[in-house]
């Protein structure tokens, strides 16, 4: 048998590739619904804090003259919130502190998962994510660029959007969810006896180790079918069988079974 171990049979592989809390109330729900800026001079401080005011939030308090704090309840998270003004009342920028990565999370695992924040950023339009090297806390940004007057609804609006596009990405900044989200076929798995070692990688590249001999390439999951495509451009396509967390099979074109666990 295989285990994260591949049978001799898998010879036929190396053939081939080498030719927070939750709450119920939101705070922000009666309050959907975008209300346009008005083109004159800026927002001021004392508009700012007014604004401010009429935000549904707890534990409010003001840090300095252009900084505070609070917290926001919504999509299910409390949402503790640094909003800050520049000095020129060009931007205000908004911040969700979310979670702190544990010290005792392996360096390789935060690599993976700063990819994958950074990969999201790209995606998230007005929003990313940032990690202080400090507190190791994951934060989410937003900034308004203000050009006029903004409404306290036009507020509100930018921090629910915000607040959406966190909750959208929770798998990727809550270390709970790291370990429920991370695909099973993903790590290290070595062949019971035959001294072979299948390496799947998070980046989607593979190490097909026999011996000497080393075989690379990229992989991909399409549903339950793994293709290998090694540097030569040769493919191998089998379909993988989980038995249990630890232990899954091969099963390739000549229906030979091959069984992998750790």
């Amino acid at each position: 048998m295989l285990r994260k171990h591949l049978t001799l049979t898998l010879a036929l592989i190396l053939g081939v590739l080498s030719a927070n809390q939750v709450f119920a109330f939101d705070g922000f729900k009666a309050l959907s619904g975008r209300a346009p800026t008005v083109e004159s001079s800026l927002t001021t401080l004392d508009e700012f804090k007014t604004i401010l005011n009429s935000v549904p939030k707890e534990n409010f308090r003001e840090v300095s003259d252009r900084v505070f704090v609070f917290e926001v309840k919504h999509a299910g998270f409390i949402l503790p919130t640094i909003a800050t003004r520049s000095p020129e009342g060009n931007f205000i920028w908004n911040a969700y502190r979310l979670a702190p990565i544990p010290e005792d999370v392996p360096a390789e695992k935060v690599a993976e998962r700063m990819i994958k924040l950074l990969a999201a950023s790209g995606e998230g339009g007005d929003f990313f994510f940032s990690v202080n090297e400090e507190t190791r806390m994951i934060t989410v940004h937003g900034c308004i660029q203000v050009h006029g007057k903004i409404s306290t609804q036009f507020y509100i609006d930018h921090l629910i959007v915000m607040g959406d596009f966190a909750a959208k990405c929770e798998n990727l900044w809550n270390p709970e969810k790291w370990d429920t989200d991370e695909p099973k076929h993903i790590g290290q798995w070595e062949s019971e006896g035959s001294g072979m070692t299948l390496k799947l990688q998070p980046s989607n590249h593979f190490e097909l180790i026999v011996g000497s001999n080393v075989t690379k390439g990229k992989f991909k999951l399409d549903g339950n079918t793994l293709i290998m495509e090694d540097s030569n451009g040769d493919k191998l396509s089998a379909e993988i069988k989980f038995d249990n967390p630890n232990q899954f099979q091969l099963i390739v074109a000549d229906n030979t079974n091959i069984f992998v666990r750790l």
